[in-house]
């Protein structure tokens, strides 16, 4: 805005100025820019258009320009075009061998093991702190039964980022024979995402699994109804408390719509409570529990 004003008054002085016979010329030079820069602002709102045009049109201005051609590979992988993708990623390592996103990058499109191990070595080795790099490497080694080496890529991905998910649940999977270890890796997982719904109920399935729950209903007023649930193990590790949104989905919607409780708690070192005779709704969830999961589960 002040530039803007610093032009109109400059050039409104410069036009108090100006000789009579100048101000003619001076008006159509004035018009000419004008046009002049409406026709280039119209011309540049095409390339604005779309994230493709844009990336285009940097990679026409910038064509050697090894970030331009790794935008643009990106672009291309995510529209499920992996060959030229490729090119472009290849492209971005000619003009920049060191680039280690572009060795992570090409290395996730590379179907020979050999290949894509490459590019992941070269990207941990040129920026050894590469979360996604290590990652992707873990990912390799699971997928070729090279166990030790991924565990040792995945747990280097958690050392460098505590908080990548995605790390967690590969091990998780990796442990299968560690049935502790992967208990503790899932609620850890939990207990960073403590709103997503989808590792909860991972994490129950996965207690569902080693046969360790089981269900009662813990009975608490009306005014202080913060669980509706208990699912205490039997085991003599202790996990962590946690809270499951959608183990049993029926059941919960049953305890939402009937009590106004919204949680289902997975406690495993809470004491049983016991069932106060004065109030009948306890009884009938707790009746509910026990029939549905019976049903469901065949315990």
């Amino acid at each position: 805005m002040g530039c803007l004003i610093l032009v109109v008054y400059g050039a409104q002085r410069l036009w108090e100025r100006l000789d009579a016979r100048l101000r003619r010329p001076f008006l159509l030079l004035t018009i000419v820019l004008l046009a002049a820069g409406c026709l280039k602002t119209i011309a540049r709102n095409q390339d604005w258009s779309s994230r493709e045009a844009l990336l285009r049109s940097g990679l026409k201005t910038l064509p050697h320009n090894a970030k331009m051609h790794y935008n643009f590979g990106n672009f291309l992988r995510d529209s499920s075009r992996p060959e030229p993708a490729i090119a472009h990623y290849q492209e971005a390592l000619r003009l920049w061998p060191t680039y280690a996103s572009a060795h992570n990058n090409i290395g996730t499109l590379m179907p020979q093991f050999a290949t894509a191990e490459y590019h992941f070595r070269e990207a941990i080795k040129y920026a050894s702190e590469h979360i996604n790099a290590h990652y992707n490497l873990g990912q390799l080694y699971r997928k070729s039964n090279r166990t030790s080496d991924a565990i040792r890529m995945l747990e280097r991905c958690i050392q460098l980022e505590p908080l990548f998910t995605a790390a967690y649940l590969e091990l998780v999977k990796l442990y299968g024979g560690q049935p502790a270890a992967a208990g503790r890796l899932l609620a850890r997982v939990v207990r960073l995402n403590p709103y997503n719904a989808d590792l909860r109920r991972q994490y129950g399935d996965w207690l569902m699994e080693q046969s360790t729950c089981k269900l009662f209903i813990p009975v608490r007023s009306v005014p202080h109804p913060p669980r509706s649930l208990v699912i205490c193990s039997s085991r003599s590790t202790a996990v962590d408390p946690i809270f499951i949104d959608g183990i049993f989905s029926s059941f919960s919607l049953c305890c939402v719509l009937w009590c106004g409780w919204d949680m289902i708690d997975c406690i495993t070192t809470r004491p049983k409570q016991p069932i106060p005779s004065r109030s009948w709704l306890a009884p009938s969830l707790a009746f509910f529990c026990v029939f549905f999961v019976f049903f469901r589960f065949g315990f």
